[in-house]
């Protein structure tokens, strides 16, 4: 089912009947890199664990060795055999304290197992797979590319160390990519590995919440230790908290600055129209002015009979101030009025020239 140097590698771990942690965490690092999905390799792994389990059994009737107790796993005391509860850093009986033969190296082999995915980026750095990158980015999209997934994996599914040793440095380690970084600085390569760390934060969340939980259990009985987990974990929790404001303090910027251009702009609008407004008075009145004075020609040239030039000016009393970028009404009404205002006054001097012809005749 799987590669002959995995299949050797599961028989190995799986021959007593029992897989310990540091068993699965070399069987998860195998898998990783040879492109198996570690759930799917989870699943078969156990149905196989189970499957020896049972065939031992039916193999003898003797009762169930006790549980292993090699490297990795440890359920009884070396120094005076009493049973250890699950997760104890120390023998509660002797005071003596359970390490690992190659303790603090579980953080190293997490950033190696990193590191290797990180090198098939600069391997495979294809230029129009940048462009959509780039394009995504333009668009609000963040980093989320194959090899981002897999990291994201990777530390989701890392075994959670046992010793204090492994635990306090994982935390100690592990806790700064837990802090957002900012994506707005001037250096494009800057920018964009704040961007590529800003994508894990919430797999090392998680993963730093996973440790922080086991190493309340384990550090019960260990005051100073556990005092030292419980800074970490309030730590952990402000840098979460940091991280969810920060994503969105460009959405509240953005409000805010809308906000500010809402009100600028209703404050200059309001100023532009009371000044427009003021400016159409001052026309709409120079209009009425010049047309009455016309009709104070018009009724002098009645007056000394001279209806010739009363109906030429009659002829120009039209309204002609016009603004198309005011919508009025008034203007319109205006305008009519002064149309039927000149039809009235033409007709009346028509009427005097008939009767100035009436009287001519007889």
């Amino acid at each position: 089912m799987y590669p002959p140097e995995l299949e050797k590698l599961i028989e190995a771990a799986l021959l007593d009947g029992e897989l310990t942690e540091k068993e699965k965490q070399i069987l998860f690092k195998k898998a990783t890199s040879l492109g198996i999905d570690l759930d799917e390799f989870e699943m078969v792994l156990n149905a196989r664990l189970y499957e020896k389990q049972q065939s031992t059994k039916k193999v003898s009737d003797t009762p169930p060795p006790p549980k292993s107790n090699k490297y990795g796993e440890v359920k009884k005391c070396p120094s005076c055999g009493a049973v250890v509860e699950s997760f104890q850093t120390r023998c509660s009986d002797c005071g003596l304290e359970f390490r690992e033969v190659q303790a603090s190296t579980s953080i190293q082999e997490l950033f190696r197992l990193l590191d290797e995915v990180e090198k098939e980026r600069k391997e495979n750095n294809n230029p129009l797979a940048a462009i959509g990158k780039q394009f995504a980015k333009s668009f609000g999209g963040g980093v989320t590319d194959k090899i981002i997934n897999r990291k994201i994996e990777i530390i989701r599914t890392f075994p959670v160390p046992n010793t204090k040793e492994d635990i306090l440095e994982f935390i100690s380690l592990a806790l700064p990519n837990t802090k957002k970084r900012s994506e707005f600085v001037m250096e494009p390569s800057l920018q964009e590995s704040n961007a590529l760390h800003n994508a894990l934060i919430h797999a090392w969340q998680s993963k730093c919440e996973q440790v922080l939980m086991k190493a309340k259990i384990a550090f019960k009985n260990d005051k100073a230790n556990l005092e030292e987990i419980l800074e970490y974990e309030k730590l952990l929790k402000k840098n979460f908290k940091k991280g969810n404001s920060s994503r969105f303090a460009w959405i509240y910027t953005i409000i805010a600055l809308s906000v500010a251009f809402g009100l600028f702009y209703g404050l200059w609008n309001f100023s532009h129209n009371s000044i427009r407004s003021e400016s159409y008075k001052t026309e709409i009145n120079k209009e009425k002015s010049r047309l009455e004075q016309i009709v104070k020609e018009i009724n002098l040239a009645v007056d000394v009979k001279d209806l010739n030039k009363a109906e030429f000016l009659t002829n120009q009393l039209h309204w002609e101030y016009y603004n198309e970028n005011v919508s009025n009404n008034e203007i319109e009404k205006l305008t009519e009025k002064w149309d039927i205002k000149r039809e009235e006054l033409l007709s009346a001097i028509k009427d005097i020239k008939n009767n100035n012809q009436i009287r001519n005749d007889k």
